[in-house]
């Protein structure tokens, strides 16, 4: 029997659906828009449905580290990047955060 060691690189269950969330917000019921990007607006909204957005994490907490990207709009990669920094910064969980932004519904 062979014991192939565990793939490291591979992404979370939690990192997958939480994509697969990305995707769906940033579309948001509009027909023109492709979900591989997610403007500063939408990431706030989903924010705040998530109680992300608190007494710890502020708007302009989330307006900072969109404006540290240098672009309008993110890619999922760049949104973690962001939720890291967050979380980083503010001492706060990042899977929790993950978890809360997964409770939302998508549109």
């Amino acid at each position: 029997m062979s014991c192939a060691p565990a793939n490291l690189d591979r992404p979370s269950l939690t990192d997958v659906n939480l994509e697969n969330l990305f995707v769906a917000m940033s579309k948001g019921g509009d027909s023109k828009a492709d979900g591989r990007t997610m403007n500063q607006q939408v990431a706030e909204q989903w924010l705040t449905k998530a109680q992300v957005i608190d007494k710890t994490i502020s708007q302009a907490d989330v307006s900072n580290a969109f404006k540290k990207t240098g672009k309008s709009a993110v890619n999922f990669t760049d949104f973690v990047k962001i939720l890291s920094d967050l979380a980083g910064s503010k001492k706060a969980d990042l899977h929790g955060i993950k978890e809360k932004l997964l409770k939302v519904p998508a549109p």
